[in-house]
Formats: structure tokens, C-alpha cells, sequence
């Protein structure tokens, strides 16, 4: 019936939306929940979101969490005191030298057999065996000292118990003495001082009450002796406190066994403490910027409060997630069935871009489970990926699903939902347009003056001011916050779109239009042998090339592709140029050939071109046009050579003189189709007038579309006629009347 041979005038939904597609999609659709089914809690919050109202603990429950708990740790081993041990038997230890060294001197002071410098001499050999540090000098100026006080002074009540008393009390250490490597360690903070009756807490180290380091030991000195010991000269002081600088110990020592101790138990219980959170605490305050660690508390008080509920509400809220997703699903076949449905024939190509977009959007989720901030423009790039492969239609729809689901699964802020819907809407109708590599990059920037743009707006409407909070939040959240992130990730996202586009086209079996104008370069090897080779073929395809991309251009078409599909439809000519007739030299071949032998020649061209076309890597759409240009239809001139050779009692097969097809599937190859057909049989007028022309495209594309060539492609009747009246009017312009110029006599 004429019904079953047109083509659909419209798309049948119930003929493209088949139970086995709703299943594949949605199942893929479903596994976007595998993050939320076996990873924690997602949150309706963001980071450097604003909350209204403060949020409070329903219930007691425990927050581990481990980046509060390395905060608390990190600080307490930056501020906790560590433990030092007073020695008892200090002052005994470095001072009884001293006093012995002491008495030596003032015997040898008394007794006037010895002048100063054997006295010295002898001091000194004496100090070497009480391990004393001391200076000949030193030693020489108390035993002056002591020779001329002898009977003034009291070497025992006037200068050894003074001294020890003053340095056993501290009274001018302070609360101790540090090494040289623990000052150093503990400048600035304070420490335990454990003695054998109490702990105490010392000042800060480096403050003027606080412990003082044994390099400094000698200021103090100096000035105790000058102080006490004003009766004996300013030389014996000096001399006095040099020797016991020099032989003082540090009075403390780092008990690092108990300082770890109780460093670890002090980290233990603070832990333990921020841990428990109790029914009524606050959680998160009003007005108040989101943090990271915020985030983790909410979701641990959502996942204690779900587990004390009798109802299994996580089962509940995946259920609820799911069928948001499955109606997400059907919406978007439904509108592809409406208006696209030639994607359903590349189900291997949907298949994957939907896998990829779903591996992100598991990234995605896993970052906002994390805490750790990341932008929604990768679900924009993919998009477009989608529109560079099956139309900016679908590229809109894909975009809406995503964003969709994204949505239902994280209740992520709406305003981003919308500036990301309207970018990548920008995005998707800009990239299947364009012609050279910088236009991807300011397509990208558009995007991103548009996300950048809706994002801010957002902000304006929803609170009244865009930066009412730069001062309480870093610069980065607040970039986030009003997009400029977002719009910055646009143009990077750009630069990798450009950079990974030959890429794209080889895992999507897709030209973009920019390799289509690399691809016309007349230049390209390819189209170079078509004109050495056969260029009455290359003039042919240059004229189909012209006829196909005004028709395209009328029908919505790709018409970029249309013309550079139409350069290369023939390539198989190549193989053997000279048996058609465009390039026959005067002499037809086909005289001495059989017509099945001639047929087969002429049909095999369609094999020949599909393998130079591989052999010279172009795209699959150029691929398909080539393959897709003669259909199935028959090589009637040698058909009825044959039967008449025959004769009408011999009956003959038609399947030798078909074209292996398959039939058009697409506006481009199905216009290439027809175009091919009008240019070559347009040759063949004497007197190519209007009227002619128009009759012969008519008879032409009808004889296509009554044999069914056209019924797997998506043209409407109106798209006929409109491609009818293109062809019309260029094979006109083509054959137009010049006047004749009068001879020169």
C-alpha cells in the first residue's frame, strides 16, 4: 500500500519508546544511586551555604570524625606541656666541686710558702680531678682575693653556704634551669615541673619568670655575686661566677615516657568529649557560612537519628530517589522519540556518553560526601558531548536529565542547578555549529558568562545582596558561591573539549564540522587521486557537492556535510575510472563486457569507495554517505541490456543488478542520494530549460521515494518538495542561457 512504502509522515512514540529501551536507560540512570546505597548519608547542604535557621541534635549520638579529630590532636601536641623532672641532689652534685675547690684555695691562700702562680698551677691540676672547668686566671684572682681578706673573712659562712643556700632555693633560676636543646624547644610555651613533693606550672619559657636556658646562666650570676659578695671586689665576683658558670648543670630534664603518656590521654579524652554530641546541642548556628567539618556533623546526627527509627527510612528515601529517576528516564525517551528519534539507531553511542556522565556524577556525589567542593560544569561538557554526536536537541534534553537527576539524588542547590541548565543549554546549541577550533573556546566562554551570569542573578534574588558574606568566607568558597568558579571551569573545560576533540570523534564515530573543513581541502590526498584519476567523477562530485548542500541548508540539514559527503560519495571510481561513463575517453569498455560483468563493475564501486575510505581514516559519516548513496537500488541500463540479450522467455534475476545498499538513514545521505542521481541524469538534456529540469527532478526523486529508498531516512514530504525546489532552482542557475556574441568581421 502507498502507506506502508512513504515515509512516516510523524513519529510514533509507541514505535521507538520499546520496553527493552526504558529498561537499558533506566537501569543505567539507576546506577547513579550506588553511592547512596553504599556510601554515607548525602546532605541537602553545600559548603559556603547560608542557613536560616540554626539546626539542633534530635537525639544523642557520636561524631567521628577524623579530621576534627586530627585538628584536636595537632593542637594539643603544639600547646600541651611537657613534663621536666628537678633533680634532687642538683645543687649537691655541681656545687660540692665548687666548695672543695674553694677550700683548696683558701688553705693555699693562708700558707705563704706558695706564691699566686704556684698556687694557681696547683689549683688547677686540683680542679682537673674534682672535673672542674676553670680559667688559671680565675683561679688566680680568688686566691688574691682570699690572701688579702684572710682575716676579715669566714670562707664558709661568708661565701660556700650563701651560694648554696641562694642556688638551692632557685632564688635566681627561677623555676629551673633548661639545656641548651630544651629551651630551644619549649621557648614560648609552658611546661611541668615534677619535683619529688608537687608538679608545678611553670611561666612561659623565655618569659622573665619563667625557666631560663644554661647559656644564660651567667647574667644572673654575675649579678647575685655582685650583690652579695660586694666586701670582696668586683674581680672575685667576676672570677666567682665565671667558675660557676661554667660547671652548673641544667637543674630539669625532659621526662619524655611520661610526656607521651599523658599527651596521648589528654588527646583521648578531648577526642572522646567533641565526639559526644548531646540531644538539643547546636549543631550549626544561623547565618553562618557551612564548613566542611559542619557537613560531617549533620550527616552523622541524620544517620544516628534514621537508625533509631522504626521505619526503614533510608530503603524509603532510595525507593522514593528511584522513581524520581525512572520518570526522569521515560521523559527524556519521550522527547528524543518526539524529536530525534534517529538516536535510538545509535544505541552503542548513547549507551556510552550516558555511562560517562554517570561516572561523574559518582565523583560528584563521593566529593560532596567527603566534603570536598567540585564544579557541576563537566555535566555541561558532557552535554555538549552529546550535542557534537546526536544534535543540540539532544545535547538540551541530556543536559535536562542530568541536571535532573543530580538534583533528585543530592539536593544540591537549586540556583546551581539553573545556572548549570542554562550554560550547558548555551553550550550544546553553540557546539554542533562550529567551524574551526577557537569557536569551541568561545563557545565555552559564553557558557561561562552565562553560568557566571544566572549563578550571581541567583544570589541577587535569593538573599538580596551577591556578596553580603565575602568577609566571613575565603575567597574560594566565595567564588564558588557566586559562580566565578563555575565560569572559570567553562573555558577550562573548553580548552580539554577542543584538545580531546579528535578523540571524541574516534569514540563516537562522529565528524564535527571542523574536521568536515579539513576533510574539503581540495588538497586532501584522497580528493587529489579522485581528479588525477578520474576527473570527470571529481566534477561530478563537485556538482553534487553543490546540490546537496543548498538542499540541506533547507531542511535543517547538516549541509557542511552534505557537500563534503558528496566530494568523496564516489571515491570508488578510483579503483576502475575508466568504466564510467564521465570518464570515458571515447571508447566504452562496457562493449566487450557482459552486462552482469558490467554491473557488477559499476555496483562494486560502492565496496571499492568504503575501503579507500578506511584506508584513508575518514569519519563514519562520511563513511555512511559512501556506502548509503545508491541504496538498494538497480542498475537498470545493463538490466534491460540484459533482458533483451535474453530475449522475454528467459527470466532474470534482479539480485545482480542491485546496489548492496544499505538504504538512507539519514536527511544528509538520503539528499546525496537524490542529488547524485539528478546531476548525473541533468547530463543527459539537450536543452536544459526550467521546465525540464523541474520534470526531470520530479520523475527522479519520485522514482527514489515509490522503490522505498528514502522510507528509512527522515525527510517528510514537505522536505521533498522543498529539497525538489532547491535542485530546481540550482541546476538552473547552472544551465543558464548566455547570449551569442556577434562575430567580428
Amino acid at each position: 500500500s502507498v502507506k506502508k512504502r512513504s515515509m512516516k509522515a510523524r513519529i510514533h512514540i509507541g514505535d521507538n519508546l520499546t520496553f527493552r529501551r526504558i529498561l537499558v536507560v533506566s537501569l543505567l540512570l539507576l546506577l547513579l544511586l550506588i553511592p547512596s546505597i553504599f556510601g554515607p548519608k548525602l546532605v541537602p547542604y553545600r559548603i559556603g551555604q547560608v542557613l536560616r535557621h540554626s539546626i539542633y541534635a534530635r537525639q544523642d549520638f557520636e561524631w567521628n570524625n577524623k579530621s576534627e579529630a586530627k585538628r584536636i590532636e595537632v593542637n594539643l601536641k603544639k600547646n600541651f606541656p611537657r613534663y621536666y623532672n628537678e633533680h634532687s641532689q642538683w645543687v649537691w652534685q655541681f656545687f660540692n666541686p665548687i666548695s672543695k675547690l674553694l677550700v683548696k684555695a683558701h688553705a693555699i691562700a693562708k700558707d705563704g710558702d706558695y706564691t699566686i702562680d704556684d698556687g694557681s698551677k696547683e689549683l688547677v691540676k686540683y680542679a682537673k680531678t674534682l672535673k672542674l672547668n676553670v680559667l688559671p686566671t680565675d683561679i688566680s684572682v680568688i686566691i688574691r682575693e682570699f690572701r688579702r681578706q684572710r682575716l676579715r673573712m669566714n670562707l664558709y659562712d661568708d661565701i660556700i653556704k650563701p651560694t648554696r643556700n641562694r642556688v638551692l632555693k632557685n632564688e635566681f633560676f627561677s623555676i629551673g634551669i633548661l639545656s641548651k636543646q630544651d629551651y630551644a624547644r619549649e621557648f614560648g610555651k609552658r611546661i611541668k615541673v615534677v619535683s619529688a613533693w608537687q608538679e608545678d606550672d611553670s611561666d612561659k619559657v623565655g618569659s622573665p619568670d619563667g625557666p631560663i636556658s644554661i647559656e644564660t646562666i651567667s647574667r644572673p650570676l654575675n649579678a647575685y655575686f655582685e650583690s652579695e659578695f660586694q666586701f670582696l671586689g668586683e674581680s672575685f665576683c667576676k672570677a666567682y661566677s665565671s667558675i660557676v658558670a661554667k660547671n652548673i648543670k641544667p637543674s630539669l630534664s625532659f621526662d619524655k615516657k611520661r610526656s607521651d603518656e599523658e599527651l596521648k590521654k589528654t588527646i583521648k579524652q578531648k577526642v572522646l568529649a567533641a565526639r559526644r554530641i548531646k540531644n538539643g546541642q547546636l549543631l550549626m548556628p544561623a547565618g553562618k557560612a557551612i564548613g566542611v567539618s559542619d557537613i560531617a556533623k549533620i550527616r552523622a546526627e541524620v544517620e544516628a537519628f534514621e537508625k533509631q527509627q522504626n521505619k526503614p527510612v533510608k530503603v524509603f528515601r532510595l525507593l522514593g530517589m528511584a522513581a524520581l529517576i525512572f520518570i526522569g528516564a521515560i521523559g527524556f525517551l519521550l522527547y528524543i522519540s518526539e524529536f530525534e528519534s534517529l538516536v535510538f539507531s545509535k544505541s552503542r553511542e548513547l549507551i556510552l556518553v550516558l555511562i560517562i556522565a554517570i561516572v561523574f556524577m559518582w565523583i560528584l556525589q563521593l566529593c560532596m560526601i567527603y566534603g570536598i567542593t567540585i564544579t557541576l560544569v563537566p555535566i555541561g561538557i558532557i552535554a555538549g558531548i552529546v550535542a557534537l554526536v546526536f544534535g543540540p536537541r539532544v545535547g538540551i534534553g541530556a543536559a535536562s536529565l542530568f541536571a535532573y537527576s543530580i538534583f533528585v539524588i543530592t539536593r544540591i542547590d537549586i540556583g546551581e542547578v539553573v545556572s548549570l541548565l542554562g550554560s550547558a543549554w548555551v553550550f550544546c546549541c553553540l557546539v554542533p555549529s562550529v567551524r574551526n577550533r577557537s569557536d569551541i573556546f568561545r563557545a565555552s566562554i559564553v557558557a561561562g558568562g552565562v553560568n557566571f551570569l544566572a549563578e550571581s542573578l541567583w544570589r541577587l534574588s535569593y538573599s538580596g545582596l551577591v556578596g553580603y558574606e565575602v568577609g566571613e568566607r575565603g575567597l574560594w568558597e566565595f567564588s564558588l558561591w557566586i559562580g566565578v568558579f563555575d565560569g572559570f571551569s567553562w573555558i577550562v573545560g573548553g580548552i580539554l573539549f577542543t584538545v580531546l576533540l579528535p578523540l571524541i570523534e574516534n569514540l563516537f564515530s562522529k565528524a564535527t564540522n571542523i574536521t568536515l573543513l579539513e576533510l574539503s581541502d581540495q588538497e586532501h590526498p584522497c580528493l587529489r587521486q579522485l581528479l588525477l584519476d578520474a576527473p570527470g567523477t571529481y566534477h561530478h562530485s563537485v556538482v553534487v557537492g553543490n546540490l546537496a548542500e543548498a538542499a540541506a541548508e533547507v531542511v535543517g540539514a547538516n549541509s557542511l556535510l552534505a557537500r563534503v559527503g558528496s566530494y568523496y560519495h564516489d571515491i570508488g571510481k578510483i579503483i576502475k575510472p575508466e568504466y564510467f561513463t564521465e570518464n570515458d575517453s571515447g571508447k566504452n569498455r562496457h562493449d566487450n563486457l557482459s552486462p552482469t560483468i558490467s554491473a557488477l563493475i559499476i555496483t562494486a564501486h560502492v565496496k571499492d569507495g568504503v575501503e579507500l575510505a578506511n584506508e584513508y581514516n575518514l569519519p563514519h559519516d562520511i563513511i555512511d554517505i559512501i556506502e548509503q548513496h545508491h541504496g538498494d537500488t538497480m542498475v537498470g541500463f545493463f538490466y534491460q541490456k540484459l533482458k533483451e540479450q535474453m530475449g522475454d522467455s528467459v527470466t532474470v534475476s534482479e539480485n545482480t543488478f542491485h546496489y548492496p545498499g544499505p538504504r538512507p538513514t539519514k536527511k544528509e545521505t538520503a539528499i546525496v542520494l537524490i542529488a547524485d542521481s539528478v546531476e548525473a541524469a541533468s547530463r543527459s538534456l539537450k536543452e536544459p530549460s526550467p521546465a525540464r529540469i523541474k520534470s526531470l527532478v520530479h520523475r527522479i526523486t519520485m522514482e527514489k521515494l515509490t522503490t522505498g529508498q528514502l522510507d528509512h531516512s527522515p525527510l517528510n514530504f514537505k522536505d521533498i518538495s522543498a529539497i525538489e525546489a532547491s535542485f530546481v532552482r540550482t541546476l538552473t542557475a547552472m544551465f543558464h542561457s548566455r547570449i551569442k556574441y556577434p562575430d567580428d568581421k
